[in-house]
């Protein structure tokens, strides 16, 4: 199940999802309650506060770096874009042929991005 789920919303790339890439994103699943406090604290801390959260981050002007996947099915583009609106002088980088999680599917372009970014 947990393969089909991130084939049909977190990865772009089926072939990334390896047994030891499973292993590694679901590793934490196999304590047992984890699943249930992470979609608690997710619900409760994460899904209702994040817009005010991005606009607080928009007024203080820090620098600010949104790397998106072109790809990604679990939270649209759309989103990506509208935190680039709301965080004045922030970067937007969508990168090609990523899902949700394009520092591990593009690690190749990820990577020198944040380095490019941080210096």
């Amino acid at each position: 199940m947990r393969r089909l789920a991130l084939k049909n919303a977190w990865i772009y790339d089926a072939n990334m999802i390896t047994d030891e890439y499973l292993e590694n994103v679901t590793r934490f699943h196999k304590i047992r309650g984890s699943t249930e406090v992470m979609l608690k604290i997710l619900r409760k801390q994460f899904f209702h506060t994040i817009p005010n959260e991005v606009r607080e981050v928009g007024e203080k002007g820090i620098p600010t770096l949104i790397v998106w996947g072109k790809q990604d099915k679990s939270i649209s583009l759309k989103c990506g874009i509208e935190m680039h609106n709301l965080i004045k002088g922030s970067r937007l980088e969508i990168l090609d042929m990523a899902g949700h999680n394009p520092h591990d599917e593009r690690a190749d372009g990820f990577n020198p991005m944040v380095i490019d970014f941080l210096q």
